[in-house]
Parts: C-alpha cells; sequence; structure tokens
C-alpha cells in the first residue's frame, strides 16, 4: 500500500477508503493495527507513526454538497497521481538522487501536477456537461429546443488540452447550442479558455505570430497553428474595439452623451495638471506603396515643480532640468480619420479624469489636426497651456540653418562657410570650425537616408561650428522667450537669402510656419511652471505602441490586423489589460445567467 509524509506523519491511500458510487458512506477512521512482518521484509519499528486508512484525513462527509461521482473521480485521480509521484521519486533514489534530482523538481514534478489538474478539470466538465433537462425554450426563437446528446469535444485550457462532454439541443427552428459551452466562453470559434485567450493574445502583440506559437508549445505545451493564434488575436482585439466604438457611441449622443466614470485609481488631486500629447506614426500596409500613419494620444498628470530656467554651461551645454514625471498614463492609438481620433481621444480623457483638473497643458507638434481638436475638451472652469513640441520646432531651425549655411534646407555632406555673417550669437557664438572628436555627431550625410522622421530625428548640426552657433543661438530664443528677436533673425537671414529664390522660400516658410504657431512657442512660461516642452512621452509611445512591432524590417500588415495590435498593445501599456477582461468575464456570465432564465420556460 503506497504511503506519503503528509503533516508530519506518514499517510496511506487506501482503496477501501473510497465512498462506494451508491450511497454517501465515508471511509473508516479506525487505528490499522501494526502489520506483522511477511517474508523477507523487516518488521516495522515500533517508533514508526500509524498508518491511517483514509485519504490523508479527507473524508466525503467533510463535502456532502460534493457529488458522489465527482468525489470517486477525484479520489482515484489523487490515488493515481499520488502512486505517480510516489514512484518516480523512488526511482529517483533507488538512482542516486543526486543524479536526477533536477529534472524530478524541474520537468518531472511540474509535469504530474500538470496532468493531475487536467485529469480534474475532465471530470468537473463530464459531470457539469451542461445538461439543463430534456426540453428547453431556445433563447433565438419560440420554438422548444430538445435535448440531442453529449457531444466529446477537446478544450484547450491554462494546462493543456482536456476532453469535455456538452449537452447538445436542437430546435425546430433549426438553432443548436451548448449551454457549457457559454458558460465557459467558448461558444464562438475557438475552443479555448478566455484566459488562455488573453494570455495568447498579450504575447502575439509583443513577438511575432510564428514566434508567439513556439513559446506557447515550449513554455505550456499547447499545440496551436498559426492561423489560430491569430484569429484568437483578432477575436480578443474585437471585443476591444466592440467595447470602445460603444463607449464612443455613448460619448458622442446628440440627446444623451454618457462619458466613462473616472475610477478611485484616477481620482485627480488640486495640485495635479491634466496633460495630453499626440502624435503620428508609420506602418507599411499590403498592396499600399505609401506607409500608413496611425495616430497616437497619451494623457496622464503631472505635480510641476516650478523652477528657474536651465541655462547654458562654459561648454556650450544646457543644463538638463528634470521635470516632474507623467502618472497614470493612457495611451490610444487608431488607423483612422482623425475626426474619430478626437473622439476616443475624448472618451479616454474623461475615463482619466482630466476634465476634473484645473489645468490642462496640451503638447503636439505643428500639425493643425491635433491643435483645433485639442479644444473640445478644454472645460469651462479650466485654464490652459499650449506648447509646441521643442524638438519638432528645432527640425525647423535646422532645415534654416542648412539653408543658409549649407545652401538648400536639405542635408548635404559638407558644411561649408556661411556666405553671410549673422549677429547675437549670445554665449554659443563661435568661429572655430575644427570638430570635437569627443562630442562629433556623425556626418550630416547620414540624413539623406529616407527614413522617417517621425521615428528617428536629423541630428543636430556639428558642435563647435558656425551653423551650430547659430542653431544654438535660436534655440536660446526660444526658450527664454525672446521671440521678437527669435523672428527678427528669420527675417534678417530671408533678406540676406534674396539673392538665391530657393534657400529664400525655405526661410520665407519657416517664418510662416513659426509665425503661425506664435501662441504655442511658451517654452519659458512652461519651464518656469514646470510644465513639459518636449512630447518625449508621446514619441516612447510611437515607438513601443506601434513602432516596434509594427514597423519592423520587411514587415507588412493588412489593416485589421494592425489595428488590433495597436489596441491590444495600448491597453496593455495602460495598465487595463486586467480590469477590462474581468469585466468581459462578468458580461459573460450575466449573459449566460439570463439565457439560463429564458431556457427554463418552456413552451
Amino acid at each position: 500500500m503506497p504511503s506519503i509524509v503528509f503533516g508530519g506523519k506518514i499517510r496511506s491511500v487506501h482503496p477501501d477508503c473510497l465512498p462506494p458510487a451508491s450511497d454517501d458512506s465515508c471511509a473508516s477512521d479506525e487505528v490499522t493495527p501494526e502489520p506483522r512482518a511477511r517474508q523477507g521484509h523487516k518488521p516495522r519499528s515500533k517508533t514508526a507513526p500509524v498508518m491511517r486508512e483514509d485519504v490523508m484525513d479527507v473524508r466525503y462527509s467533510q463535502f456532502p454538497d460534493l457529488p458522489v461521482e465527482l468525489w470517486n473521480h477525484l479520489t482515484s485521480a489523487l490515488r493515481d497521481s499520488l502512486k505517480a509521484f510516489c514512484k518516480s521519486m523512488s526511482e529517483a533514489y533507488k538512482a542516486g538522487i543526486d543524479d536526477v534530482l533536477s529534472r524530478l523538481v524541474d520537468k518531472t514534478i511540474p509535469e504530474l501536477v500538470q496532468s493531475l489538474g487536467r485529469d480534474v478539470m475532465s471530470g468537473l466538465l463530464l459531470k457539469e456537461r451542461g445538461f439543463h433537462g430534456t426540453y428547453l425554450r431556445c433563447h433565438e426563437c419560440p420554438e422548444t429546443a430538445v435535448y440531442n446528446s453529449d457531444v466529446h469535444k477537446g478544450l484547450v485550457t491554462s494546462l493543456g488540452l482536456i476532453d469535455t462532454g456538452r449537452s447538445y439541443y436542437v430546435c425546430p427552428g433549426g438553432h443548436t447550442f451548448y449551454p457549457q459551452d457559454i458558460l465557459l466562453g467558448v461558444d464562438g470559434e475557438h475552443r479555448i479558455l478566455p484566459s488562455v485567450q488573453e494570455n495568447i493574445s498579450l504575447l502575439t502583440s509583443h513577438v511575432a505570430y510564428r514566434r508567439a506559437v513556439e513559446l506557447l508549445e515550449r513554455i505550456s505545451k499547447t499545440k496551436l497553428s498559426e492561423d489560430t493564434v491569430m484569429r484568437v488575436t483578432a477575436t480578443t482585439a474585437s471585443l476591444v474595439e466592440a467595447e470602445q466604438e460603444a463607449e464612443r457611441r455613448r460619448a458622442f449622443d446628440l440627446e444623451h452623451p454618457i462619458y466613462p466614470e473616472s475610477t478611485e485609481s484616477t481620482t485627480i488631486s488640486p495640485e495635479e495638471v491634466g496633460v495630453v500629447g499626440a502624435d503620428g506614426g508609420f506602418l507599411k500596409i499590403r498592396g499600399e506603396k505609401e506607409e500608413r500613419e496611425f495616430k497616437l494620444g497619451v494623457l496622464g498628470t503631472i505635480v510641476p515643480k516650478p523652477g528657474e530656467i536651465p541655462m547654458r554651461t562654459e561648454s556650450g551645454h544646457r543644463v538638463k532640468r528634470e521635470l516632474a514625471p507623467t502618472k497614470g498614463k493612457t495611451y490610444l492609438a487608431h488607423i483612422e480619420n482623425i475626426d474619430d481620433f478626437s473622439e476616443h481621444l475624448t472618451v479616454e480623457f474623461y475615463r482619466r479624469g482630466l476634465h476634473n483638473c484645473s489645468l490642462l497643458h496640451f503638447i503636439a507638434d505643428g500639425a493643425d489636426h491635433f491643435w483645433s481638436r485639442f479644444e473640445a475638451l478644454v472645460q469651462p472652469h479650466q485654464e490652459v497651456s499650449r506648447c509646441l513640441d521643442l524638438p519638432h520646432a528645432m527640425e525647423h531651425i535646422g532645415e534654416a540653418a542648412r539653408a543658409i549655411f549649407d545652401g538648400n534646407g536639405r542635408p548635404s555632406g559638407t558644411v561649408s562657410q556661411p556666405l553671410m555673417t549673422f549677429t547675437d550669437l549670445g554665449e554659443t557664438g563661435s568661429d572655430n570650425t575644427e570638430s570635437s572628436p569627443k562630442h562629433a555627431l556623425p556626418p550630416s550625410a547620414s540624413e539623406s537616408k529616407n527614413r522617417s522622421q517621425k521615428y528617428q530625428r536629423p541630428p543636430k548640426p556639428e558642435e563647435n561650428t558656425r551653423k551650430r552657433a547659430w542653431y544654438d543661438a535660436m534655440e536660446d530664443r526660444l526658450i527664454e522667450g525672446r521671440l521678437d528677436d527669435f523672428f527678427e533673425e528669420l527675417e534678417r537671414q530671408r533678406e540676406a537669402l534674396s539673392f538665391c529664390k530657393e534657400r529664400a522660400e525655405v526661410l520665407e516658410s519657416k517664418i510662416g510656419y513659426f509665425t503661425e504657431r506664435r501662441r504655442l512657442l511658451r517654452y519659458r512660461k512652461c519651464l518656469e511652471r514646470g510644465l513639459p516642452i518636449g512630447t518625449g512621452m508621446v514619441e516612447g509611445g510611437v515607438r513601443f505602441i506601434g513602432k516596434d512591432r509594427l514597423h519592423r524590417s520587411g514587415m507588412k500588415w493588412n489593416r485589421d490586423g494592425a489595428e488590433a495590435i495597436l489596441q491590444l498593445r495600448c491597453l496593455d501599456a495602460s495598465k487595463r489589460w486586467d480590469p477590462f477582461f474581468k469585466k468581459a468575464s462578468d458580461k459573460r456570465l450575466a449573459r449566460y445567467n439570463e439565457l439560463k432564465t429564458a431556457w427554463r420556460q418552456v413552451a
């Protein structure tokens, strides 16, 4: 009779302790007398623990609500599993425990535990097969559905594939259904439990589908095809997209608009400032020559730390100033028109609770379609701060510098001497054209590569050159709020380039760009109040939400597949994955209970 050390005593597992299938009797609790010594065996030591004939002190009488057949299945599974455990460990000690301990702990025991779990789940689902009687009212028509048979089919769980029995109902109207499938949430196209579908989708949102298949088989011994994991991902993402669309419709109902309620975790304190930023990224769509843009928004709050404007050091570098981090960031991204994106942004604005902030800070690049729609978010009681992303602004200054010093507004292979002088260089002025090896940047010829500036900005002009000095001086004017000097310098350089129409047009376009956005050039005030002047949090989102998964070398997508990945990655990055799918699980149970009520109303 097998035994195991449990609770400090040697317990025995004996088949006689199991209750018979016909009654509710339980195992005996009497002490087994010391067995006699058999031939070839030494008698048991007098100090050995007393053996008890029960199932590790667990009795059926302790669980009167447990069906007898399920108790029998559980005890049988536990007995077989215990034998397997003892056999594996006995063989390990016989062979020499040091040689097999690692394999025993790392593989054998986990596999036995998984096998036991699958056995228990299979027994439970074979017992609870979804039989609700011979006749049920069909939930899709007025007819009466009739029990047809039990259908056995595999079900993918977190422990692997198991066998289930499901009661099958058919109505004269041609409708068929399996109550157990509806309860488990597998009444769609996948015989995969919802929690496993979520894990598959989380995995595929971070790695390629083929790699996800390999990892699933390696980690959980679950063998699925690449097509299956793609369809599972699409199914999971469709839940997210359907919920987003429902929220959008409710929020923009002209008669009764309803916005999502902010949660306790997004409660806004009086000192917090709401921050909203937006930008765009690119990906490749099959069958399209041009890259498709997706728009990404980030919302959060900061507790600003007012301070002085960081100045430049003697070496010419501006001192970095650490601003307050953005808290509770929420991400959203869509491959769609700007109006739909704006409505989804509004929904997230209310969910995040930013409508309760006393101050809102908007930051983005120069795209007019973002700024015109930010205004719709502002509440009557709110103060508003707006800022043009400084790195984007400096890209335009860099183009102006190339027109002045290199002869055009595009990258060139060499840095030539300027054709005119310039004034008011401030502390950064220098006539030294030698580059510093320690701080030298890559040659400007590298800028000529065909790449998206959304993901990699052109480098700044080389240090210790007149072009870099002019570039830094213009940055100083912006940050220090000397906007009149800033525009005067651009105008002065435009007039000096009047002899070259092409170069003058570059300066003219930059003057127009900054003039139209002058109200957004509030860098000095933002820094003094401790507000961000760069869209680092947004551009970081463009990278890890979009580029890291969707814009890899040689990768092309269909639009729906890319949209699905964007929604799943945003949900995960916003730390809303578990709450969202907990809500989805509650909806499934509520739907099942509604249907069960309808089924029992027999026609």
